[in-house]
């Protein structure tokens, strides 16, 4: 009787403590807004991969709620979004000025902004966020010009995309000012 009541405490006990839930998805999405000559970047990336990545990275766990840890976070961040994250033309990168993450639970935001390369058509974009560490991640990248969205994926397969565009040059009170419009087909 004894080993009966053993065996269902053993039970009862180790029922109670779930083994940590992964999502069965890995994905990340960032919408780069074109707003005149600027790049406005937002990142929605589930907060247990960005742990886990920052913590392989750089051999500590890191926790996105601790408000206290925020500049460690964004230091640590920034350190991986420079190796992994790129946007410019076909020859050179465009230098990204990371502003801040936001934690929102099971999600954390990133953002940024840099400048439109000048005088090209086409824009790259590389995104191999967690591809090193998740072998099924897959980073959606939104183009969003005005009301419009077009969509690219980045994979372990393929993980730089390019954009075109169509770029129209206005002078305007003394400024330059560009417009990225969808290229019409011929």
């Amino acid at each position: 009787m004894k080993w009966i009541l053993g065996l269902l405490t053993v039970f009862i006990v180790s029922s109670s403590f779930k083994p940590e839930e992964k999502h069965d998805f890995y994905v990340s999405i960032t919408e780069l807004n074109l707003v005149n000559d600027t790049i406005q970047i937002s990142m929605r990336i589930f907060t247990d991969d960005l742990e886990d990545a920052l913590k392989q990275e750089n051999k500590k766990p890191f926790a996105m709620s601790k408000a206290s840890a925020y500049d460690e976070n964004q230091n640590a961040i920034v350190r991986i979004l420079d190796r992994d994250f790129s946007v410019g033309s076909a020859t050179k990168k465009s230098a990204i000025h990371w502003l801040g993450h936001e934690y929102k639970g099971e999600v954390t935001w990133i953002y940024g902004e840099t400048k439109l390369p000048e005088g090209t058509s086409l824009l790259f974009v590389k995104n191999k966020l967690l591809i090193d560490l998740y072998e099924k991640q897959q980073n959606m990248i939104h183009l969003k010009r005005g009301d419009e969205y077009e969509t690219e994926l980045c994979s372990e397969r393929k993980k730089e995309v390019r954009f075109m565009l169509w770029l129209f040059w206005i002078e305007s009170n003394n400024k330059h000012q560009c417009k990225a419009v969808k290229q019409k087909s011929p």
